[in-house]
């Protein structure tokens, strides 16, 4: 990309020349700003942010016409870069839809060095996945790739409107196997809307340090335990049953409930509840976005729509109906009683209150769906849900921290070199302070140099 620059230079000694000297400059100044205007530097609908820093190092400003703007750019992300600040003027970044936005901006793997300053990355407005869609954020690096290293997002421009989610401040990050030097993840003056600010692992001697000043997260739980404003888990619809097949009639879809992987993959799980039952939701039953077949499937008896009473020739009668928590199959079914009983297989008709419910991997709470289950049982409902407000393990300092949410500790080795809490709120699972000492001067030093940029 071209950079146009011009500068006037005039020293002490140029003052004292006879004006002309002086007008003659002002004088090409002015041809060059009707040159400027005459021709001016056309501004792209979508800004390939890609190409923009391709062959960029060291300290890289964005074009002045996006100051103070939200900008569409295109981007395929998780960008190797050798640019070691980028520099904004309260510039939003966004991009075109859903499908174009990158998990993550920048891979900075085999990096020592990255600061952000006053730029904000946020997603496009309308998203199609309400439930467990995939989180976005800035940072992020390969286990073993960074022994020691600096990387910075600080003064980013605040999103107003919070069902904006905003990019998170890292996506995985490792600590590493170096003794004697520290990894900072640093974030100041930023409000993130959203889940999965960070996703840190400290597997060796913690050395991967959190830094967080003035910092909030809007995430709140919408429903005990771990439902959020993001991510909810489950919705009252209003159906009519007939003839095996299920439609909602209210003004809700099972697209609601749809998550990154789908409705039945792996251990996501998607339910339908009315009555006293429970049926699955899943691809090859789902007619259309409002209409889902709940026929008895007899291809095995683990993915049959058997109900708690119901008699199956060879098994006996249902006693219990659960989630299979191997995923081999939909169900696993207790069956008791004389094996040599059948009963039709019915499935009550009309119109009914109903929930759909991603269940995530999560089974029913208390073990079981029974004959004497009632409708919108806890039990049932409930889901262990997907957007936790950070999935870290910490050694850090917090200060001036305002997040809402579930905080959850990740899987890591557990060890950490200290973590300092100030003046800070967490709605659920508060990480605990093990030591109060000052921020870092080496985290101080480097958001310092940011800001005189």
């Amino acid at each position: 990309m071209t950079k146009h620059t011009f500068q006037l230079d005039i020293t002490s000694k140029e003052l004292g020349f006879e004006s002309k000297i002086i007008l003659a400059k002002l004088d090409e100044i002015s041809k060059r700003l009707d040159l400027l205007t005459s021709n001016p530097i056309p501004i792209p609908e979508i800004f390939d942010f890609d190409e923009f820093v391709k062959d960029e190092s060291g300290i890289v400003f964005l074009p002045s016409w996006m100051d103070n703007k939200e900008i569409v750019i295109k981007s395929k992300g998780w960008l190797k870069t050798k640019v070691t600040a980028l520099i904004g003027n309260n510039t939003k970044l966004t991009f075109q839809n859903w499908g174009s936005t990158p998990e993550q901006m920048f891979d900075v793997s085999d990096s020592e060095e990255m600061g952000i300053r006053g730029i904000c990355f946020v997603c496009p407005p309308n998203r199609p996945i309400l439930t467990a869609f995939p989180s976005k954020s800035v940072f992020g690096w390969e286990r073993d790739s960074v022994q020691k290293g600096k990387f910075a997002y600080i003064d980013v421009p605040k999103v107003e409107d919070v069902d904006r989610v905003t990019f998170g401040l890292c996506r995985f990050g490792y600590s590493s196997k170096s003794e004697n030097e520290r990894i900072y993840l640093i974030a100041e003056n930023f409000n993130h809307n959203g889940f999965n600010f960070t996703q840190t692992k400290n597997p060796y001697k913690g050395n991967l340090w959190t830094i967080l000043k003035n910092v909030s997260i809007y995430n709140p739980i919408i429903e005990f335990p771990q439902s959020h404003y993001y991510t909810p888990t489950n919705f009252k619809v209003r159906i009519s049953v007939k003839n095996g097949i299920v439609k909602i009639i209210s003004d809700n879809t099972f697209s609601q409930i749809l998550t990154w992987a789908g409705y039945n993959n792996g251990n996501q799980r998607s339910i339908l509840h009315f009555g006293r039952y429970v049926f699955d939701i899943s691809d090859d039953k789902l007619i259309d976005d409002k209409t889902l077949q709940i026929d008895w499937l007899k291809d095995n008896i683990g993915n049959s729509e058997l109900q708690p009473l119901d008699a199956v020739w060879g098994y006996g009668t249902v006693v219990r109906k659960q989630i299979d928590e191997t995923r081999k199959s939909n169900w696993d079914y207790t069956f008791e009683g004389t094996k040599d009983v059948i009963t039709d297989i019915n499935i009550p008709e009309g119109e009914f209150d109903a929930f759909i419910i991603y269940k995530g991997n999560g089974l029913f709470q208390n073990g079981n769906v029974t004959l004497d289950s009632k409708f919108g049982d806890g039990d049932i409902t409930i889901s262990q849900g997907y957007g936790w407000s950070w999935y870290s393990d910490l050694s850090g300092y917090i200060e001036n921290f305002q997040g809402t949410g579930y905080y959850r500790s990740s899987e890591g080795s557990g060890i950490g070199q200290g973590l300092t809490i100030r003046n800070s709120t967490f709605e659920m699972n508060a990480p605990k302070a093990t030591e109060n000492i000052d921020m870092p001067k080496e985290a101080k030093d480097f958001i310092n140099k940011l800001r005189k940029l």
